[in-house]
């Protein structure tokens, strides 16, 4: 592997190799019937399956090459989401890796960095974040007590924390944030584990006199690197959703080939036709923006995050267009459990909610509109 400056670890031949090594595994080892039988165990992802990603490499993409990672950016880590979405991928990737990871990285000490990050490297630890407010139940909030924190309060919406092995917690601290250690199974920590429309798992978590290790040195605010988080994560979230869109496209352009009315395949319609064209289109708009935004973010150009905000608004209208048009275009069949179109589909309307839905970023893009 070489340095692409900023933008990538690999070189074109070794990242040929890499993107060819994640797209066997997913055709190879990840089918269908893989995604239904594990969405259907307790946890609702594959600890095998895990394994078999850190075995190959995926885990330690993103992370810090001093801590047994390559040091990748969302250019490259979207090859692997890409593929995640192409493949309804369940395991905890995007909370555990490119989410809590990058955190880890960003704000811990670097004795915390190399007590936790092998461990994610290697697949032995799940990471989740739990950062957002429950507007009906108390904000966490932290106390120091004899030298020890403590953590009192709920988040909700925690992606993975219902099979996370520790949490990761923002609260605040004399005005500002900090991020705590928590491990999920500590007394006073219970989990509320509910699914998504997508199957995937998500917790409130409560924390009732908690103790908890701070990360960093308590003395930097947090929230930069949240959002500098957050914007890789919703990038993260764009690509896994044009894996999905792909996905989609072909099979639509596949079934319309062999699915027959009238005596002749409805793909030979015109009108069929003119849709099938305009799903491919929105796919490569997505696909365009998308992979602006991931330049721009390990570029550290000003305003990468206006981007992911403008790509994350693209995908969640493009993922509607292109589910409702797959399913209308598959019939009754489309939204049945035999096919993977109705998983795709519900794998996109997830998104579109994830680090903020399209109201939220247009409402950031506004904010900044209005600041110029």
């Amino acid at each position: 592997m070489t340095s692409l400056g900023d933008v990538s670890v690999f070189d074109v031949e070794t990242r040929n190799s890499f993107v060819q090594g994640v797209e066997r595994f997913v055709d190879q080892r990840y089918n269908f019937e893989t995604h239904r039988r594990l969405a259907a165990t307790p946890e609702r992802f594959g600890r095998a399956e895990w394994a078999q990603m850190a075995a190959l490499g995926w885990q330690c993409l993103p992370l810090p090459p001093e801590h047994d990672g390559l040091g990748a950016g969302a250019t490259d880590t979207g090859l692997i989401m890409e593929a995640i979405g192409r493949g309804l991928l369940l395991e905890p990737y995007l909370a555990s890796i490119v989410l809590a990871g990058r955190l880890i990285a960003a704000c811990a000490t670097p004795a915390q960095c190399a007590r936790l990050l092998p461990g994610l490297a290697a697949g032995d630890l799940l990471l989740a974040l739990a950062d957002r407010n429950n507007d009906t139940a108390q904000p966490v909030c932290a106390t120091l007590a004899a030298g020890s924190w403590m953590l009192s309060g709920a988040k909700t919406l925690a992606l993975h924390a219902d099979v996370a092995d520790q949490l990761l917690v923002a609260a605040e601290v004399d005005g500002v944030t900090a991020l705590f250690l928590v491990a999920a199974t500590a007394p006073g920590v219970a989990r509320d584990g509910y699914v998504l429309v997508d199957g995937r798992g998500i917790a409130e978590v409560r924390f009732d006199a908690v103790a908890a290790e701070l990360l960093g040195d308590g003395e930097s605010d947090a929230r930069a690197a949240l959002v500098d988080a957050n914007d890789h994560a919703a990038n993260a979230c764009c690509f896994e959703a044009i894996g999905a869109m792909a996905a989609l496209n072909a099979q639509t352009v596949e079934f319309a080939k062999t699915r027959q009315q009238f005596g002749v395949a409805i793909g030979s319609f015109q009108a069929l036709q003119h849709r099938l064209v305009d799903m491919t289109i929105a796919e490569q708009e997505v696909r365009s923006i998308t992979r602006a935004a991931a330049l721009a973010l390990d570029s550290g150009q000003p305003g990468a995050g206006l981007l992911v905000a403008a790509a994350k608004v693209r995908a969640a209208r493009a993922g509607r267009f292109i589910g409702e048009s797959a399913v209308q275009i598959h019939g009754g069949i489309g939204m049945s459990s035999e096919l993977p179109v109705g998983a795709w589909f519900k794998r996109l309307l997830a998104i579109e909610s994830l680090f903020g839905d399209s109201d939220a970023q247009l409402d950031r893009l506004a904010v900044a509109r209005d600041a110029a």
